[in-house]
């Protein structure tokens, strides 16, 4: 199968009786529906990691969605073992494996990113010493380059720069590493810093990349673009930029608008940033009462259909593991 490549204009996809179609063809804008599921094993089963005590949805942002394959990516962990969790939109299953080659990489943060013009999935240890490369069409695992950072940091893959990029808490120096390189070099200077749970997320209509955030920043947001150019942004509402905070939330863009979008956890409060205008909002949400009180989450933009998926969770264990899609607009 040909690989999809992102371009600033997403095409929406009508052309499909899946089961995800049809549930996003009866969404209005703004709006939340839940979507059945059957987890392998039961809920705790397939979100805890045998020997962990955490499931692997604890300290998680956000997973990947491969275009191509249909299939949603996520490899988290509970400081245990990994698990690389998939979503297969044609049957409307999902599949767990593991171990996995990179191991105990702690929790997953925001660590997941996706190259989809290649098919590689790319996930990072804790401090970025280690980095893997997962490719999606023959299921086959290999180390990269790592890029050792004090902290945890914001990852996500950068088409216009074509590289990986990632944002350390307190450098002062985002790095890159292209595809096919060997090492990662400086792409950009900042003055953000932070000390832990920072995020990167990329903007599909606008072709740049958002950053910032963390326990003791949360609210700084910055734009950096495929030149290197970074711009601070208009902050968010204060808290729901910290993924480990008691009302924090998880970030991604919309795949249609590329508005910044933040979910608080537990109480389900959304935000959206407006790149256009320089400014928040608060969002009035239908549907998405199945989410509240489910204090892990995490966010997945799926381009396919324009909408994000959020799966959440309210426990250690993982039981009762819910998830759904969102449409912004």
């Amino acid at each position: 199968m040909a690989r999809t490549t992102i371009t600033r204009n997403v095409s929406i996809s009508s052309a499909s009786s899946t089961t995800l179609a049809t549930i996003r063809a009866g969404l209005s804008a703004r709006s939340y529906a839940q979507l059945p599921v059957t987890w392998p094993g039961g809920s705790s089963s397939f979100w805890l990691v045998p020997g962990a005590t955490e499931n692997i949805l604890t300290y998680t942002n956000a997973g990947t969605w491969d275009p191509t394959s249909r299939k949603m990516l996520f490899l988290g962990c509970g400081y245990v073992q990994s698990r690389l969790v998939q979503y297969d939109e044609a049957t409307n299953t999902w599949s767990k494996s593991d171990p996995n080659p990179p191991g105990n990489i702690i929790h997953a943060w925001d660590h997941n990113a996706i190259d989809t013009e290649r098919g590689h999935f790319y996930v990072s240890n804790q401090n970025g010493s280690g980095y893997w490369k997962y490719i999606i069409s023959t299921g086959t695992w290999s180390s990269v380059a790592g890029n050792a950072v004090s902290e945890t940091h914001g990852v996500t893959w950068f088409p216009e720069a074509d590289s990986l990029i990632s944002v350390p808490p307190s450098s002062g120096q985002i790095k890159a590493l292209a595809a096919g390189a060997g090492s990662w070099t400086n792409f950009a200077t900042t003055s953000y810093a932070t000390n832990y749970h920072g995020f990167a997320e990329y903007d599909p209509i606008r072709g740049v990349v958002y950053f910032g955030g963390g326990s003791n920043n949360s609210s700084a947001l910055y734009k950096l673009t495929s030149a290197g150019v970074v711009t601070q942004l208009a902050s968010a509402p204060a808290g729901v930029m910290d993924l480990g905070g008691s009302s924090g939330g998880n970030t991604c863009c919309d795949p249609v608008t590329g508005h910044l979008i933040v979910r608080a956890r537990p109480s389900g409060t959304m935000y959206a940033y407006n790149p256009d205008t320089n400014a928040w909002s608060t969002i009035t949400t239908t549907g998405g009462s199945f989410l509240e009180g489910k204090s892990m989450c995490m966010c997945v933009p799926i381009s396919t259909h324009g909408v994000i998926m959020y799966i959440g969770t309210s426990d250690g264990p993982g039981n009762n593991t819910v998830c759904g899609i969102y449409r912004h607009t």
